[in-house]
C-alpha cells in the first residue's frame, strides 16, 4: 500500500476517534446539564406553573427531592376561582423519562399521590380569574441548551391512594371520601381511563351515605364520564349509576334495587303503618 494512502487512513482513523470522543463528551455534558436543570428551582417553578394552567389554579409546589430520575415532594397546595377551588396533595412521587424530549415533552411515566383533597364548585355564573407568572421563553430557560427544553408535560399513569373530593352545586353537595383512584392515559391522546375503588359518597339529597365498591369512567376535554359504578345503599340495596360531571354539567342516571320499604319510609310513617 502506498505511503500516501497509509497516512490518509491514519488521519481518517484519528478523525473518527476524535469524533466519537466528541460525541461522547457532548452526550455526557448534555446529561450533566439536564440533571442540573431538573434539580434547579427553575424546573420546580416550571412544573408548578404547568400544573396550575392545567387546573386553572395558582399552585405552590414544595421543594423536589431526586433519586436518579425519580422525584418526590412533600406536597402542593392550589387555589382557584373556577371549577377547581382548592387542591391539597401530600406525599407525591413521580418517575420522569427523557425519552420524549425530542418531541418537546416531559414524560412522567408514573405519578403517585398518598393523599389528595379537592374542592369543586359547579355554578352557572362562575368565572375563572387565574393569574400565573409567565413561563420563560424556551431560549431563556436552562442557559445554552434552553431552546431544547420541552414546553409540555404528559403523565402516563396516576395513582392516588386516598382521594377526598367535595363538589358544591346549586342542586346540593357531594362528598367523596377515602377512595382509591387509578388513571391511565390512552396512547397518543389526552384521554384517561379511570378506575375507582372503595369510597364513601355522601350526597345532600340522600339520608344515608353510599358505599362505593367500584366505578369505571373516562376523563376527556375537562369532562368526567362515569361509565358504570356499583355502590351499596342502606343495608341491602345496590345502586348502579352512569353520568357526566363538568363545570357546567352534573347529570347522572341510576338504578336502585334491593331496598326494603321500611328503609325508605320516614319514622313517623312506619309508626302509622304499624299502628303505633
Amino acid at each position: 500500500m502506498p505511503r500516501q494512502q497509509v497516512v490518509s487512513m491514519r488521519y481518517a482513523m484519528r478523525f473518527f476517534v476524535f469524533l466519537g470522543l466528541a460525541i461522547t463528551l457532548a452526550g455526557f455534558g448534555g446529561y450533566v446539564w439536564l440533571r442540573s436543570y431538573l434539580h434547579s428551582e427553575e424546573f420546580r417553578v416550571f412544573i408548578a406553573e404547568h400544573s396550575g394552567k392545567a387546573m386553572e389554579v395558582d399552585v405552590e409546589l414544595e421543594p423536589l427531592y431526586w433519586q436518579g430520575m425519580r422525584a418526590s415532594t412533600q406536597g402542593l397546595k392550589a387555589e382557584g376561582l373556577g371549577f377547581v377551588r382548592s387542591v391539597e396533595a401530600r406525599g407525591i412521587e413521580a418517575r420522569l423519562s427523557v425519552s420524549e424530549i425530542a418531541r418537546g415533552v416531559w414524560l412522567i411515566n408514573d405519578l403517585m399521590v398518598r393523599e389528595l383533597q379537592v374542592v369543586l364548585e359547579a355554578a352557572e355564573d362562575q368565572t375563572t380569574q387565574v393569574e400565573t407568572a409567565d413561563s420563560p421563553a424556551k431560549g431563556e430557560q436552562g442557559g445554552f441548551f434552553g431552546r431544547l427544553l420541552p414546553d409540555k408535560t404528559e403523565v402516563g399513569v396516576v395513582t392516588i391512594a386516598n382521594l377526598d373530593m367535595k363538589l358544591n352545586s346549586e342542586s346540593g353537595s357531594l362528598d367523596f371520601m377515602d377512595g382509591n383512584l387509578k388513571a391511565t392515559r390512552r396512547v397518543k391522546s389526552d384521554v384517561y381511563d379511570l378506575e375507582i375503588l372503595n369510597a364513601i359518597i355522601d350526597v345532600s339529597w340522600m339520608d344515608s351515605p353510599l358505599s362505593l365498591r367500584s366505578a369505571k369512567g373516562r376523563y376527556a376535554n375537562d369532562h368526567l364520564y362515569l361509565q358504570e359504578s356499583h355502590a351499596g345503599v342502606f343495608q341491602r340495596g345496590l345502586l348502579t349509576m352512569s353520568g357526566e360531571l363538568s363545570a357546567d354539567a352534573l347529570v347522572f342516571d341510576g338504578t336502585l334495587k334491593g331496598i326494603g320499604a321500611d328503609e325508605l319510609l320516614a319514622e313517623d310513617w312506619k309508626k302509622r303503618i304499624s299502628g303505633d
